[in-house]
């Protein structure tokens, strides 16, 4: 039994702080099944996308799920869990997620791309580069295509 529950539930029936909100939540979705549709859900609010996507570990994990859902069977087979891709009424609200968090991803890699730009441009301000130098750096900061589409 954990901190603050009573025989027959939680102290006054609703947990108080908050690790005993969190463990309740994790209680009622120890099937997969359903914490898919909680995560699912909770992810739906900007805010806790936001959060969840500056969660490394919970980016990483998101992001080798969905490299890996192409490799899940079409049947839902008791030893292998279905696609929830493609077979889970909560498809779409992952496919929305997964390009919530890719996006974020590019916004972060812009964001530390131009942090870094703006540190070392001032040093090297004075500085003066090898004429091959100088032509590798034209052609690195060209503007490139547009290739890029999230919709």
């Amino acid at each position: 039994m954990r901190c603050g529950q009573a025989a027959d539930g939680l102290a006054g029936g609703h947990p108080q702080t908050v690790q005993e909100k969190i463990e309740a939540i994790h209680d009622l979705a120890v099937d997969d099944q359903v914490a898919a549709q909680v995560a699912t859900d909770l992810l739906r609010r900007p805010g806790v996308a936001f959060h969840a996507a500056h969660d490394d570990r919970a980016r990483e994990l998101f992001h080798r799920a969905h490299l890996q859902a192409e490799a899940w069977p079409d049947d839902a087979s008791d030893d292998v869990p279905c696609n929830p891709l493609t077979n889970s009424p909560v498809a779409p609200a992952l496919r929305s997620t997964n390009k919530v968090l890719l996006f974020l991803g590019w916004k972060k890699a812009r964001h530390q791309l131009l942090t870094a730009t703006h540190d070392l441009v001032p040093a090297l301000r004075d500085e003066q580069l090898a004429e091959d130098v100088q032509e590798v750096t034209a052609q690195d900061v060209a503007p490139a295509p547009r290739r890029l589409r999230l919709g």
